[in-house]
């Protein structure tokens, strides 16, 4: 049996104002939120209607954060990094790696926005559409490797990876507008039949 909470322990749970959360209820934003008479009970698993935001903000932030950082060790560090494989003498294979490595630093911040918009539309169960950046992913790689590296040699193949996130996000970006709004419409569909039933 489901348990409900008061508006009150809602909004000491969510640390926010009783009115806060009673709006959010009046919005339809709280998933299984009830109308009893002047009285909302709301289930005890709910979720803060922002939630989705929220994870995407911190993860967008620990991905900026970890982009700038890697950049920055990639940029000064991908000699030495080469290095530990790579013998000495092999002057053209390091230039390669480095080269390698410094434009696929560039383009960290769209493997990042890859991750989280991948996984939070998977973690909200449209695990189909998640699994087609994949498939974005793979015939970007497939054009670089057919049309781009014959004329335009290593530089493409460097080019390869980031052409692959660039495609997904390319998809992955609608992708999780569409789920974004299926979910509110969902979650204000829920609050208007239970209010109706109760």
């Amino acid at each position: 049996m489901m348990k409900y909470l008061s508006v009150a322990e809602t909004a000491e749970k969510w640390q926010i104002s009783e009115r806060s959360v009673r709006n959010y209820c009046a919005q339809g934003r709280v998933q299984g939120a009830e109308l009893h008479g002047r009285v909302w009970s709301i289930p005890e698993t709910a979720g803060k209607p922002e939630r989705v935001w929220l994870g995407i903000k911190a993860s967008a932030l620990m991905m900026i954060v970890y982009a700038a950082f890697t950049f920055v060790l990639l940029m000064v560090g991908a000699k030495y990094f080469a290095l530990i494989f790579v013998d000495p003498s092999e002057t053209e294979i390091l230039l390669d790696t480095e080269l390698f490595l410094h434009i696929s630093c560039m383009f960290f911040p769209m493997l990042g926005l890859l991750c989280i918009l991948r996984y939070t539309i998977q973690g909200v169960g449209f695990t189909n559409l998640a699994m087609f950046s994949g498939v974005a992913e793979m015939i970007a790689r497939i054009l670089v490797s057919l049309y781009a590296v014959p004329v335009f040699g290593f530089i493409a193949v460097c080019y390869g990876d980031p052409m692959a996130w660039i495609a997904a996000d390319l998809f992955l970006v609608p992708a999780f507008i569409y789920v974004y709004r299926r979910l509110k419409k969902q979650v204000f569909t829920n609050s208007q039949v239970t209010q109706t039933v109760a």
